[in-house]
């Protein structure tokens, strides 16, 4: 079913350095939505109650949620890092994602406002806040990401079958390790593009004719350093790209793709560098 289709999708996943201070302050606003929320409408019987230091439990409802929201996004993410991979990310995970942070706040001030309001745990209050919270939020964080994911795909879902490049000069690149001694020599319309691997870079690249990995210890900043040519740049916080190998471009709801004549490589353009796109046209 096309549907169903749907959930298998690419999707854009909030990780990584360039999402950091997106998700904290995410967290913080959502933080105070619930706690405003509960201080202005006072729902759930909160109305009634009496206490001297009510607005200070109400305002630790609100700290429950960032506390969740920052575990999950900073703690989870880094716990299993092979399930969080923005390449493998999918609509269906996305909604999935949502639903566990969801869960996982209202159960947490489910306990919390057990512990404050009724004194002890019930199985029978905890079964029916489980199943009223993934009744009321699966639909909306359904909803929310299809939306999300039909403008994102309307939005990159650009082609370029084919690039045109002009005639430039295939001058020298040096590439120096980090201990200073170690050092790769090779021509420029030889590298394809540069991959982050850790400690290391993954220099990708055509040689007699073939495809071949070098790898240099080093960070792609300090590699991005070392190369004057205007043509490689950075487009993607884990790569460098050669723009006079890039054969073609598509796009996805994870941003656009850039292809490779020769080889069957695909590298991601982040949204950030989205400009360069002038420069295949």
């Amino acid at each position: 079913m096309k549907i169903l289709k749907i959930f298998s999708q690419p999707f854009p996943l909030k990780t990584g350095s360039d999402y950091l201070w997106k998700n904290l302050l995410s967290a913080f606003l959502y933080g105070m939505f619930v706690w405003l929320f509960l201080e202005f409408f006072q729902p759930f019987g909160i109305a009634n109650w009496v206490h001297p230091n009510k607005h200070l439990y109400l305002f630790y409802f609100g700290l429950i949620t960032t506390v969740c929201l920052l575990f999950l996004w900073f703690i989870l993410f880094r716990v299993f890092p092979g399930f969080f991979k923005e390449e493998k990310w999918t609509v269906g995970k996305e909604i999935f994602l949502n639903l566990l942070i969801l869960l996982l706040i209202a159960l947490s001030n489910y306990y919390y406002g057990t512990l404050i309001f009724i004194g002890n745990l019930s199985i029978h209050h905890f079964f029916w806040s489980f199943i009223s919270v993934v009744a009321i939020g699966i639909f909306p964080i359904g909803f929310g990401v299809l939306t999300k994911y039909q403008y994102l795909n309307a939005r990159y879902n650009k082609q370029i079958p084919q690039v045109n490049h002009p005639e430039v000069a295939d001058s020298t690149i040096e590439l120096l390790a980090e201990n200073g001694k170690d050092k790769l020599t090779l021509k420029q319309t030889q590298l394809f593009y540069i991959e982050s691997a850790d400690n290391y870079s993954s220099v990708y690249s055509l040689q007699n004719n073939k495809p071949v990995i070098d790898l240099i210890r080093g960070s792609l900043t300090r590699l991005e350093e070392q190369i004057k040519s205007p043509e490689i740049v950075r487009c993607h916080r884990s790569y460098i790209v050669n723009l006079n190998q890039v054969d073609s471009l598509t796009g996805n709801a994870q941003g656009y793709k850039l292809h490779f004549k020769e080889i069957s490589a695909v590298v991601p353009l982040a949204r950030k560098y989205a400009f360069l796109i002038e420069n295949l046209k």
